[in-house]
């Protein structure tokens, strides 16, 4: 029962509540993004329900009973009191009265004045299936343009401003029974006819769309600020290609097939600069979002704890910023896809149910936390900026279309920043891209390793400086690599020890000077930098206790030296003592004294 209990809570329904007797809208303002754009709300009269189901701390949240739905089709209309004033400056818009509408077949519901033009815009809704009515969750809430001008700020206008709930039914989803509860009517038939991973039918999903980021909250910034620390989250949409059935059970939602456990995705994210001088850094890197229900949109299938062939499904950037969906990912085996349950930040006495209350730990744990001085920067520089964002699923067949990325720009608006999408999403990962792109470099390549712990990958730009001289950039990429030890099996698995890489060797020409020598990690702290010895025949960085590269980030080590590019190895280890003991991967290195670029030779 106990279990059952705490699964509710994890899918936004309150123990032991009552099925809704009339029509609910939930609104959840997130209190960093008014911050950001000098926004003030308040609740003024209106009749308010019970707390908010599932409250966030940080946002602002209100439950508002809806009169019954007027029908036209798959158009419905509701309307209700609100009581919300928002005010910005000298302006204040007050919404007494709120009216809804949605079409059931879409992915949009609008909130305005009634009569009026929309104000609110919400999208990407998580439609739980019920047997009448509807139930939709998770949705990112947007300003409109009739809101950016009603309060006087232009940019407004897309802003994510929190998340949105609505319910019009009288009966919860069957999925908040867990993973054994019976399907809603019509949903029977994909469960019933599921094809698992095998050789003959692989798992393969592909990232199919990554959202513009939005700035959660941000610690320390203001109009004029410039050392800001701000969390950003984007949305994400996704498809099954491949020819199995994908489990996507919600933790603790039930131990089901094929793998007996509660398995499901993991979403992270990260954020890369690349400025004029070729140089690429990852400058902000996500803890890990478990993933909980698919969608099945384009296909004839329901929302289920399984993502079925030919289906898509949606993540809105207000759940990937939900404190009790993210964890650290040293809990999860990158390259298996196997999350440690037993022991993690939701299971801390390995019972096998959800630990009450249990969430990180702040509104910045385990986010993306970029600074606005690394962004201002990249601004001025007019260097290039990309999202990335990658699921992990188990058994996936091909990572590089599991990955999407895209190029941004970025703006400071107020107190916060904005971003737009400057292109499409392309597949694949930055580095492979920054590899290929080559700038002024004439020797670019991308190399990989596939090993039995996961895989590596190394890219490496040079550029001849036309006085003899050669400089080098190199990224180091631990894409899904982690030694681990374990104790137990899914989906009791627990995870003791959880290490990246620690070391890493460059072969370079006997005698070799290097000059401007640089060290870039995905954080801003000096130190926990890798220390550097120039030793006969090689360049040896190794990390210092607690600072081994994890997966899913990126390292950059760039010199200036007097040699040219030969083919070398790259040696990468786990024991900063024994750095060649792991593996290798084959690259340019400046093992070539007086070397010059010779046509046909670039890769």
């Amino acid at each position: 029962m106990l279990r059952l209990l705490l699964l509710a809570a994890v899918l936004c329904v309150l123990p032991g509540q009552a099925p809704a007797a009339q029509p609910t809208l939930t609104l959840r303002f997130n209190e960093g993004a008014l911050e950001a754009w000098h926004l003030s709300l308040r609740w003024q009269g209106g009749k308010a329900l019970a707390p908010a189901d599932r409250p966030r701390a940080g946002y602002s949240e209100r439950r508002l009973a809806l009169a019954a739905a007027e029908e036209e089709g798959d158009l419905l209309r509701f309307q209700g009191d609100s009581g919300l004033v928002l005010s910005r400056k000298a302006r204040q818009l007050a919404l007494s009265s709120i009216a809804v509408s949605l079409r059931t077949k879409g992915r949009f519901v609008w909130l305005s004045e009634p009569g009026g033009p929309a104000l609110l815009r919400a999208s990407m809704p998580h439609r739980y299936p019920v047997e009448a009515g509807g139930d939709w969750r998770n949705l990112d809430l947007h300003a409109t343009a009739a809101l950016a001008e009603r309060l006087g700020q232009p940019r407004l206008e897309g802003a994510l401003l929190g998340g949105l709930d609505l319910r019009w039914s009288r009966q919860p989803s069957p999925l908040f029974g867990g993973l054994g509860a019976p399907t809603a009517k019509g949903g029977r038939r994909c469960r019933q006819t599921a094809v698992f991973h095998s050789e003959q039918t692989p798992t393969d999903v592909q990232m199919i769309d990554i959202g513009r980021p939005f700035q959660m909250r941000c610690e320390g910034c203001t109009s004029g600020s410039s050392n800001g620390r701000l969390v950003i989250a984007p949305s994400a949409d996704l498809g099954n290609v491949g020819a199995a059935d994908v489990p996507w059970i919600v933790k603790f939602g039930g131990d089901g097939p094929p793998y007996g456990a509660d398995q499901h995705p993991y979403l992270v994210w990260a954020l890369y600069r690349e400025d004029g001088a070729g140089r690429l850094d990852q400058i902000a890197v996500s803890g890990l979002k478990h993933a909980f229900i698919s969608q099945n949109d384009s296909c004839d299938c329901q929302a289920d704890f399984y993502l079925f062939r030919g289906c898509t499904d949606l993540y809105s950037a207000f759940t990937n910023d939900s404190a009790d969906d993210l964890g650290p990912r040293s809990e999860v085996i990158p390259a298996r896809g196997l999350w440690g349950r037993c022991g993690s930040l939701y299971d801390r006495d390995c019972n096998n149910s959800f630990d009450q209350g249990a969430a990180v730990a702040d509104g910045f744990a385990e986010r993306a936390v970029v600074t606005e001085a690394e962004l201002a920067a990249a601004r001025a520089a007019g260097d290039r900026l990309y999202i990335e964002a990658w699921y992990v699923v188990r058994d996936d067949v091909d990572i590089d279309n599991s990955v999407g990325h895209r190029m941004i720009g970025a703006e400071k608006v107020d107190a916060g920043w904005v971003f737009d999408t400057l292109e499409p999403m392309r597949n694949g990962f930055v580095v492979d891209r920054w590899a290929a792109r080559g700038g002024g470099a004439r020797y670019r390549a991308a190399e990989r390793a596939s090993l039995v712990d996961g895989h590596l990958q190394v890219g490496v730009r040079i550029e001849a400086l036309g006085d003899g001289r050669f400089r080098y950039h190199y990224v180091l990429f631990n894409l899904d690599h982690a030694r681990v030890v374990t104790a137990g099996a899914p989906p009791s698995l627990r995870i003791l020890e959880h290490r990246g890489l620690a070391a890493f060797e460059l072969p370079i020409a006997a005698g070799l000077a290097v000059e401007q020598v640089e060290f870039r990690d995905s954080d801003t702290e000096t130190g926990n930098d890798w220390a550097l010895d120039v030793e006969a025949g090689r360049l040896r960085w190794t990390a210092p206790a607690g600072a081994d590269l994890g997966w899913g980030r990126q390292l950059r080590f760039s010199f200036v030296t007097a040699a040219g590019p030969e083919r070398g190895m790259l040696r990468v280890g786990l024991d900063p003592a024994a750095p060649a003991e792991q593996a290798g991967l084959p690259l340019w290195a400046p093992l070539a004294p007086g070397h010059l670029f010779a046509d046909g030779l670039e890769d």
